[in-house]
């Protein structure tokens, strides 16, 4: 890896991850298709730069995870885009993540909403 790229490899907290999906890290191994030492290296900045992949972080996100937790930085969700129609050449990073926040969003309230239902039964 470069320096550029090494300038934002973060650390992932695991204390955080396990409080905010509320899995233990066997859970969370188990969700990744990996093994429990290899999360366990997502803690630190190891010479193999182990960290969770696209799919991994996905699931992370559905299960509660935060992208603070996951990435190290701060996510403030942007505005939402203009509502004129666009190309898709047109589509900006910005459209695209507040599109995919909104899909987070819809799919955790539906989440809720099933197991709200279970519990009832």
């Amino acid at each position: 890896m470069d320096g550029l790229e090494n300038k934002y490899l973060q650390k992932v907290n695991l204390e955080a991850l396990q409080k905010e999906t509320g899995l233990t890290l066997a859970e969370i191994a188990e969700l990744a298709n990996i093994g429990p030492k290899v999360v366990y290296k997502w803690r630190y900045l190891h010479k193999d730069s182990s960290r969770p992949d696209y799919n991994t972080i996905v699931r992370l996100l559905l299960k509660g995870a935060t992208v603070e937790t996951l990435f190290g930085v701060e996510y403030k969700r942007p505005s939402p885009p203009p509502t004129a129609e666009k190309s898709q050449d047109q589509i900006t990073p910005t459209d695209l993540s507040w599109a995919f926040g909104e899909a987070m969003k819809l799919l955790q309230e539906k989440k809720a909403k099933e197991q709200n239902s279970e519990d009832k039964k």
